[in-house]
């Protein structure tokens, strides 16, 4: 029988690869391959042939992004495999995180002259609500219902280590 006071291990090679993972995800989502409109101006990529370095790094790094909420999703999954508890803490501090960051780069727009709408404050403030990051959302979702995607996982165990 598996002691409840001993700590799980964590593998910092799956922790390493959420890392890069989220770094990807963040840098993915600073690009819209289509086009992009800021202070300096628009760039439009829509129909255009080209072999400018940076327009092919745009196209290769866009995608990645899918691929690393993926794998950020795997990532995480590992480490609850062998969970079966659900902490409301962690739950309100990706919430409220996700509030601080959301309204920190509205502040960041605010002061270097972008227009913020009365929208885009509701988003700030309820960005899981609203579904603006839709990731959070669903991974509070997946976090939530864990429990249930274990069960079978721990019936097996116990009826392997009973008598």
């Amino acid at each position: 029988m598996e002691s409840s006071s001993a700590k799980k291990q964590r593998n910092s090679n799956v922790e390493l690869l959420k890392i890069i993972s989220m770094v990807v995800i963040v840098f993915a989502h600073q690009i819209n391959p289509y086009s992009y409109s800021g202070i300096g101006g628009t760039v439009d990529f829509s129909g255009t042939v080209t072999t400018d370095p940076q327009f092919l790094f745009l196209l290769f790094i866009g995608p990645l992004g899918l691929f690393a909420d993926v794998v950020f999703i795997a990532c995480s999954a590992y480490f609850l495999l062998e969970s079966n508890r659900i902490s409301v803490k962690k739950v309100f501090f990706l919430m409220a995180s996700d509030v601080i960051i959301m309204s920190s780069a509205l502040v960041v727009r605010a002061a270097i002259g972008d227009e913020i709408s009365a929208t885009q404050i509701l988003e700030a403030i309820f960005p899981t609500f609203l579904q603006v990051n839709w990731f959070v959302g669903y991974y509070i979702v997946f976090y939530l219902f864990h429990p249930l995607f274990n069960y079978e996982n721990s019936t097996k165990r116990a009826w392997l280590s009973s008598p």
